[in-house]
């Protein structure tokens, strides 16, 4: 079915459909990458690194679940589709929504351990080229989300320096008082 390789179909349909998008100055393919090269330190497998490439494609491009399902089958497609923000009236309704689908998932379906997986390496990713670009903005929003990000998505089966890493960030680069999920 994937004459090249599950991870570099996805690779190829995340860059041909995230063509024109930005992440800040860069292509927005640069997070992308950034998301599977975290996904690669934790020996992630290939459906979750193909995951990692096209967690925003539905969300983001004109792809739909119909024409991901055919190329790409059932679970990868339901990954997505679970990484995918519920519509709302805005961010804060839109992440309560996912966060509420997050929490239920159990990290012992191969689905569910994905999804989370995948989830962490997103924000760890958004969060590393924050700090990077000095983006005080979505630093205080990343912040405003902290807490409630961490009791959705956190299950003791994930890499414990990838937390590890994610919670140093609140002491040294979240204001103090933005733990209380208040926007």
């Amino acid at each position: 079915m994937f004459p090249i390789g599950i991870v570099e179909e996805a690779k190829t349909w995340a860059t041909q459909y995230h063509a024109e998008q930005m992440y800040g100055d860069v292509p927005y393919t640069h997070h992308l990458q950034q998301v599977v090269d975290i996904l690669q330190t934790v020996n992630a497998t290939e459906t979750e690194l193909a995951v990692g490439w096209l967690h925003d494609i539905l969300e983001d491009t004109p792809v739909d679940v119909q024409q991901l399902e055919q190329t790409f089958g059932k679970d990868i497609t339901e990954c997505v589709r679970l990484l995918t923000d519920p519509p709302g009236k805005n961010r804060k309704e839109r992440k309560q929504l996912l966060y509420e689908r997050l929490y239920a998932l159990d990290e012992r379906d191969p689905i569910g351990k994905a999804v989370l997986l995948v989830k962490l390496a997103d924000r760890l990713a958004n969060v590393r080229n924050t700090i990077a670009t000095s983006n005080r903005g979505l630093l205080s929003m990343y912040a405003k989300e902290y807490a409630t990000f961490c009791a959705t998505v956190h299950r003791n089966s994930q890499p414990a320096y990838l937390w590890e890493e994610f919670q140093s960030y609140r002491k040294d680069f979240f204001p103090t008082t933005a733990f209380l999920d208040k926007e």
